[in-house]
């Protein structure tokens, strides 16, 4: 099993390498609910902020959980703080601690770091038409995947990030 500070580095250098949020494209191999839990249990929150996570019908599928500016973050973001590394950070350190606790979380991030390849547009149109290969495009957080009904247009190829996904 890896160690919390081997997750955080595997975090921040994914993060470094697609030039996206980790929590964007991994949350949904995570139960949103066990991790505020899990932060209520470790004190990083308080039963009110787990109590505002369930009353907000937008919090599940976000990302504003771990770090954001809403009143149950567990780390919350401070926009007019120029040392917003520091939240950052620590956001990153919460995760990975609650990542590295459970078998099945590490092998669920290990699965994702193996299977998930950043690629350039040329080359993930290549994999989708002539490999078949499971392509999917990021704009704003949101995946979209790739299919031959997918309208590709110069605002799309100009601002996605793509990806293969090898699990497919």
């Amino acid at each position: 099993m890896r160690t919390k500070e081997e997750i955080y580095n595997a975090i921040v250098e994914w993060e470094m390498d697609a030039g996206e949020d980790f929590v964007d494209y991994f949350s949904g191999n995570m139960n949103e609910f066990n991790f505020m839990f899990w932060a209520l249990g470790k004190g990083y929150i308080t039963a009110e902020q787990l109590q505002a996570y369930e009353k907000d019908s937008f919090a599940s599928g976000g990302t504003s959980f771990v770090l954001g500016d809403e009143e149950y973050s567990v780390v919350v973001e401070d926009h007019d703080n120029p040392d917003w590394e520091t939240a950052y950070n620590k956001s990153r350190e919460i995760l990975a601690e609650f990542l590295s606790s459970t078998i099945t979380y590490q092998t669920r991030l290990d699965d994702f770091l193996a299977n998930v390849t950043r690629m350039k547009f040329d080359d993930a149109l290549k994999g989708h038409r002539f490999k078949r290969e499971k392509i999917f495009f990021v704009i704003d957080g949101v995946r979209t995947d790739l299919t031959n009904e997918t309208e590709l247009t110069v605002d799309i190829i100009s601002k996605a990030t793509w990806f293969r996904d090898d699990e497919f």
